[in-house]
């Protein structure tokens, strides 16, 4: 896979100078967010039912071992809009989630000779739209459904504690051993995913997502 640290420098130094336009107010050192709170513009938008964020996320391994020592880098770029419909006009339950992401960088799992990659965002180089559906919850949360273009791996394939110490592949056991092409990272396709119970206590969740592998 060809290194593409070039681009992935010049995005890093995009947010930096970004990040220190002073805004009234404004201190790197206590703000929840790199870019502030636009002059209380964004605690505004989110009061009223609009949460948009900006994240980027870099890995840099170094391999010590394997079939070829090397750096390696890989970094992703993801916006992300949050509409709490209830917020913005009134319809209880109600979400829009939409994400887009660009991800490029070596992926050192390639020359560690590992099969599980040894980064949490490894994947193909790609600038797309990631996410895309609605959400609606009832019963005071207790039915969810979430319908549009959604990634597999945020409902079934998160591990919450130490993945890739353990065995990050768990993750992706129903891939693996029955072929269900669930979308994982970064991979959302179309499908509708069904919840019933309370995520923090006993709950049960199915999905169906469309087996075609880059819709």
């Amino acid at each position: 896979m060809k290194q593409t640290t070039k681009p992935t420098l010049q995005r890093t130094a995009l947010l930096l100078t970004l990040g220190v336009t002073p805004a009234m107010g404004y201190d790197i050192l206590t703000s929840e967010y790199l870019f502030g709170d636009w002059a209380g513009q964004r605690t505004s938008l989110k009061e009223q039912g609009y949460d948009f964020t900006f994240n980027y996320t870099g890995d840099t391994q170094w391999n010590f071992g394997g079939p070829e020592e090397k750096m390696s880098f890989f970094g992703r770029a993801r916006f992300i809009a949050d509409i709490d419909l209830e917020k913005a006009a009134g319809w209880e339950g109600g979400r829009i989630f939409i994400s887009a992401l660009s991800q490029d960088g070596d992926l050192a799992h390639t020359h560690a000779g590992t099969y599980s990659p040894l980064s949490s965002i490894a994947g193909a180089d790609t600038t797309r739209l990631d996410q895309l559906y609605f959400e609606q919850t009832l019963f005071d949360d207790l039915f969810r459904i979430r319908i549009g273009q959604v990634a597999g791996v945020d409902e079934f394939g998160a591990q919450p504690y130490g993945g890739y110490f353990v065995n990050n592949q768990l993750g992706y056991a129903t891939n693996l051993e029955f072929n269900s092409r669930i979308p994982f990272n970064a991979g959302a396709q179309p499908g509708v995913i069904f919840a019933v119970g309370r995520q923090e206590g006993l709950y049960a969740k199915a999905g169906v997502f469309s087996g075609k592998p880059d819709p």
